[in-house]
């Protein structure tokens, strides 16, 4: 039988979980240290970023869990957001050139387009 087994595959999302809250954890207590340093060595920042540490490191855990791996969760973002723009793209008018556009802007200049073309005056 080839392939892995669904405990070693639990295993391996709980190591990478693991290490993954871990390392934000020590991430959010260095800017914590060097925050500290800057505010004249209050606890506080340190404190904050252990906090903002581990809860970043359980929110990927449930990302892991819950929607396979977070690897996963962003290619399927990209994906969609890719089918997206192809869609977009395919709506979009086609763009003027640029002679379209000089010729434009020279119209709105000469008031042909634009502000008060459509009113007539009379002459009294």
């Amino acid at each position: 039988m080839s392939g892995k087994r669904s405990e070693d595959a639990y295993g391996e999302k709980v190591d990478r979980c693991l290490y993954n809250a871990l390392s934000k954890f020590v991430v959010g207590v260095g800017v914590g240290i060097v925050t500290a340093v800057v505010v004249r060595y209050k606890p506080w920042p340190i404190i904050l970023g252990a906090g903002i540490g581990t809860g970043m490191g359980i929110s990927d855990c449930n990302y892991e869990f819950k929607s396979g791996s977070l690897t996963n969760v962003v290619k399927q973002s990209l994906e969609g957001k890719r089918k997206k723009l192809a869609f977009e793209a395919q709506k979009k008018e086609p763009s003027y050139d640029e002679e379209s556009r000089e010729a434009e802007r020279k119209e709105r200049l000469a008031g042909v387009v634009g502000r008060a073309s459509h009113i007539k005056y009379y002459d009294d």
